[in-house]
């Protein structure tokens, strides 16, 4: 109950407290409550989840900190075998354990006098987010959901890897059993040291060099923080989906909060698809993963209180029909006076750009029409060959398709990614005319977030930082064979 990563605020009080969920396991949690609260008025409340591997006193003090400041009561707590929570062994993880504790908080909160147990909310930064939505699916109590650089843990267990790897990894983990029942504990092995390191190791890279930025300074060390769980704990998450039933949340509103840097942004686009209306995305502009663990520069709180004030105050369906709309106008205006993507608008305000799916049909169509008439201009095709086989794409007319051919040839690796791709790197493409890919079999696409080149084998979900670049018009069956070096070249 100490080493709190945010100064807290005068006009708010804070108070540990202590509950248990339904399998009886005590939560240390902290309530946040506006200094000289009238018990005697109901308010709408929520539960905010720390990231996975994260624990009451970082990113979840920020945000409750801050919007208890603006009016409502917040709940944060530590996962059950984590910091001050009980459980034992310690640091074991389960995705029903996991999004039992959102749902746990809602119990605590709806007992106090002063919450109204028909405006509660849950809000889960990085893990917690695909927590927060899975106990939504199930847990009608929660009456919306916010999600910030949401991560499905049970979609990254499995993520990049063949089928033979993911047998591979149940075998491990399966003897690894043997080894934990032998030793009397289960294996644990920590991603961060005990105290916080001025400098990061140059060989971390990528997302976990922003991890360690957060989870191994002083930015956001934390002792009982030092990241991963038990091994086989990996074994729940393969074999249980967080996000089936994440349909099933409607009519409930749901909002995706996602920086427009983060390599992580693909977990929300699944997820954004998944769902059903209402649904809200904000991408926030020069924003990593961990930026929206803390900084409250970027953090769009105003977004956030909007949401939450429509949807459990009074009057909000009203509200957010009319912000729907006005959303909806600025999609269609803006465009017009600046050079921004179709399918996101910007909010001057705070400069966050709103994805609306109202205006995504509308978008894409565009896309499309745009595309097919270029494409009947000019037809590139371009060979992608290994030693052993070879496959031909014909790419339509976009700028990102264009820029693509016009690097060839290009000798890279190939790299399997999930049961349904094979990437390369080739330099960054423009994606401002791009029509989103359909993710089919056959279809060569560009995924932006990473700047890769991802070649289907196997159907993928839409998602909205997919673009498509053409597709294959002869030997598609080759391309789960492909791998090591490949060639990438133009066909005359």
């Amino acid at each position: 109950m100490s080493n709190y990563i945010c100064k807290l605020d005068e006009h708010v009080e804070r108070i540990h407290v202590r509950y248990r969920n339904r399998y009886g396991i005590a939560l240390a949690g902290d309530l946040y409550v506006p200094k000289g609260l009238d018990q005697g008025q109901k308010r709408p409340a929520l539960v905010v989840g720390a990231p996975y591997g994260g624990v009451k006193e970082q990113g979840p003090s920020v945000y409750a900190n801050e919007l208890t400041r603006r009016g409502f009561v917040a709940l944060t707590f530590d996962p059950c075998y984590m910091g001050e929570s009980g459980g034992e062994p310690r640091h074991v993880s389960s995705p029903d354990l996991f999004s039992e504790n959102i749902s746990a908080g809602v119990d605590y909160l709806g007992l106090l006098p002063y919450v109204d147990r028909e405006k509660i909310a849950a809000l889960g930064i990085c893990g917690s987010g695909g927590f927060a939505l899975s106990a939504a699916a199930v847990d009608t109590r929660i009456k919306a959901v916010i999600t910030a650089s949401m991560f499905d843990m049970s979609v990254a267990a499995r993520m990049g890897q063949t089928p033979e790897q993911i047998q591979e990894k149940k075998e491990r983990l399966s003897l690894k059993r043997w080894k934990d029942a032998e030793s009397g504990e289960p294996e644990y092995l920590p991603s961060f040291p005990e105290e916080a390191v001025t400098e990061i190791p140059d060989e971390i890279q990528g997302l976990n060099r922003e991890f360690f930025w957060f989870y191994a300074t002083e930015r956001g060390h934390h002792p009982n923080a030092r990241g991963g769980f038990t091994s086989t704990s990996d074994l729940s998450f393969l074999n249980y989906a967080l996000n089936d039933h994440i349909a099933e949340i409607s009519p409930r509103p749901i909002l995706f909060l996602v920086g427009e840097q983060a390599e992580s942004r693909f977990f929300s686009d699944m997820a954004f698809e998944k769902a059903a209306e209402p649904k809200q995305m904000i991408v926030v502009p020069d924003c990593n993963h961990v930026d929206l663990y803390d900084d409250t520069s970027k953090i769009p709180f105003d977004e956030i209180e909007r949401f939450l004030g429509d949807n459990l105050g009074e009057g909000g369906v009203m509200n957010k029909r009319i912000h729907i709309v006005l959303a909806l106008l600025l999609l269609f205006t803006v465009p017009a006076c600046a050079a921004i993507p179709e399918e996101e608008s910007v909010v001057p305000q705070q400069s966050i750009a709103i994805e609306e799916t109202e205006s995504q049909a509308m978008t894409e169509s565009s896309a499309e029409d745009a595309d097919s008439t270029e494409q009947e201009e000019t037809a590139m095709r371009i060979s992608v060959k290994s030693e052993q086989y070879e496959i031909i794409y014909e790419l339509n007319g976009s700028r990102a398709a264009g820029e693509l051919y016009a690097q060839l040839p290009l000798t890279t690796e190939v790299e399997p990614f999930s049961n349904n791709e094979m990437t390369f790197y080739p330099e960054r493409l423009d994606v401002a005319d791009a029509p989103l890919s359909d993710g089919e079999p056959g279809s060569l696409s560009y995924y932006e977030p990473w700047g890769d080149v991802v070649m289907f084998y196997a159907p993928c979900p839409p998602n909205n930082s997919l673009y498509e670049l053409g597709k294959a018009v002869s030997g598609a069956e080759h391309i789960e064979k492909l791998s090591g070096t490949i060639t990438v070249s133009a066909v005359e």
